[in-house]
C-alpha cells in the first residue's frame, strides 16, 4: 500500500460527503452548495492552467529529454508496475470512491463519514513517514 493510493480513495469517497455535509451540517441551500461544489476547481484554474502554459514555453525537446532519462532509471519490470499502479488505483478510487463515501455517509452520519475521511489523511501520512523510515 502507497501513501498516494490512500490519497486517492480518500479524494472520491470525500465527494460523496462534502456535499451532505454542506446540507446538513451547514443547512446549505442548493445554490449555495452549487457554488462550494463549483470552487473545487479553482486550485486547477489557478495552479495546472498556468503550469501548462508555462511548460508550453519551455523548449519541448529538453523535457522530453529529462523525461527519458526519468524513465531510463527504471528496469522494464519495474517500469511497467510504476506506470500501471497509479492508473488502476486512480479509476478504482473514481470507480469504488463516491459509492462508498455514500455508504459511509448513509451508515455512520454526515460528521463521523467525514470524521472518517480525514483518519485516511492520517492513516496516509503514518503510510508515508513509514515508507521514508524503510527507505533510509
Amino acid at each position: 500500500m502507497r501513501a498516494d493510493d490512500l490519497c486517492g480513495a480518500q479524494g472520491s469517497t470525500g465527494e460523496s460527503g462534502d456535499p451532505a455535509c454542506r446540507v446538513v451540517l451547514l443547512k446549505s441551500s442548493t445554490p449555495e452548495v452549487a457554488i462550494l461544489s463549483s470552487l473545487g476547481v479553482l486550485p486547477f484554474l489557478l495552479f495546472s492552467l498556468p503550469a501548462g502554459v508555462v511548460v508550453d514555453r519551455l523548449a519541448k525537446h529538453k523535457l522530453m529529454m529529462w523525461c527519458d532519462i526519468g524513465r531510463l532509471l527504471l528496469p522494464g519490470d519495474e517500469r511497467m508496475d510504476a506506470n500501471g499502479k497509479p492508473g488502476t488505483t486512480a479509476s478504482f478510487a473514481e470507480f469504488a470512491g463516491p459509492s462508498i463515501g455514500g455508504g459511509l455517509v448513509g451508515l455512520l452520519g454526515v460528521a463521523r463519514a467525514i470524521c472518517a475521511d480525514a483518519a485516511t489523511y492520517a492513516l496516509s501520512a503514518f503510510v508515508s513517514v513509514c515508507q521514508l523510515c524503510h527507505c533510509s
